[in-house]
C-alpha cells in the first residue's frame, strides 16, 4: 500500500506542473489580447474625447494629461 502512494506522487506533480504551465500560457495570451484591444480602442476614445462625446477615462488620466497628449498627436 505504501508503494502505491509513492508511485502516485510523481504523477500528481507532473499534473500540477502541466496545469501551471497551461495557466501561465493562457495568462500571457490574454495579456497580449488585452494590449491589442487597448491599442485599438485608444484612438477611438481620444477622438470621442476631442469631440466632447465621451468622458475622460479616469481622474488619473486627466491629471497626467494622457488623453490630451493622445489628442494632440
Amino acid at each position: 500500500m505504501a508503494r502505491h502512494r509513492i508511485a502516485g506522487r510523481p504523477l500528481g506533480f507532473v499534473l500540477v506542473l502541466l496545469v501551471s504551465l497551461h495557466l501561465s500560457w493562457e495568462t500571457s495570451r490574454l495579456e497580449a489580447e488585452t494590449r491589442t484591444l487597448a491599442e485599438d480602442v485608444a484612438p477611438i476614445r481620444a477622438h470621442l474625447v476631442q469631440q466632447g462625446g465621451y468622458p475622460s477615462a479616469s481622474p488619473r488620466a486627466e491629471e497626467s494629461g494622457a488623453i490630451e497628449a493622445q489628442v494632440k498627436s
